[in-house]
């Protein structure tokens, strides 16, 4: 009588099993692979972010035969547009110094001051906002106040390195993805804050 099928426990079977167990094992595993590739090929919010020193103008009647920038404070207008194919929903703006990679290593921390949004009056969103594609993310904000605090908190407390820290001082726009968006801040604001930064670093310690 012949015996055409090994029984289970032989060493053919056996083998048999284990190839079986891999050959699901890298199906298995090139399922994932496919699976992360594809979620990373879905688009992504993408933001331009910045920062610029403006004159508010507002309640100017129409008609009016001139108007004197003098008459208007300054302000810092920040800018978040959605660049992207999909919606982008922000969820908040700070002011970070974010350091290159290569800097990384020598300043692995980058000190960040979250900003409260301006009155309803100041902003083209409520937070959180849905940008849709080439829409905007307004905010009009104080400008003494607020260039004053960013030298004195982010940019003096460096010392000799105020100006490594207001080099790469950066806007930066949250969404509810886990995405932080860095934008530029322009140049004749980044000059206010480090005059600031000068003069407070100029003035001996206060006496508690």
């Amino acid at each position: 009588m012949f015996d055409w099928f090994p029984k289970p426990e032989s060493a053919w079977w056996n083998v048999l099993s284990s190839v079986g167990t891999w050959f699901a094992g890298l199906c298995t595993l090139a399922a994932v692979v496919v699976s992360l590739w594809l979620a990373a090929r879905q688009p992504r919010p993408e933001l331009n972010v910045s920062a610029e020193k403006r004159i508010f103008i507002s309640g100017v009647p129409t008609g009016t035969p001139s108007i004197n920038p003098s008459d208007f404070p300054d302000t810092i207008n920040v800018t978040a547009t959605n660049t992207g194919l999909v919606v982008a929903k922000v969820i908040g703006i700070s002011w970070v110094v974010g350091f290159p990679r290569i800097l990384r290593f020598a300043f692995p921390k980058s000190r960040a001051g979250y900003q409260n949004a301006p009155t309803p009056d100041k902003r083209s969103h409520d937070i959180p906002a849905t940008l849709g594609p080439s829409e905007s993310l307004d905010w009009v904000l104080p400008y003494e106040d607020l260039v004053q605090g960013l030298a004195k908190n982010i940019i003096a407390p460096r010392k000799i390195l105020w100006r490594l820290y207001l080099r790469y001082l950066r806007v930066q726009a949250y969404t509810s993805v886990g995405i932080a968006f860095p934008g530029r801040i322009g140049r004749e604001l980044k000059d206010d804050i480090g005059a600031r930064a000068r003069v407070i670093m100029r003035r001996p310690p206060s006496k508690s």
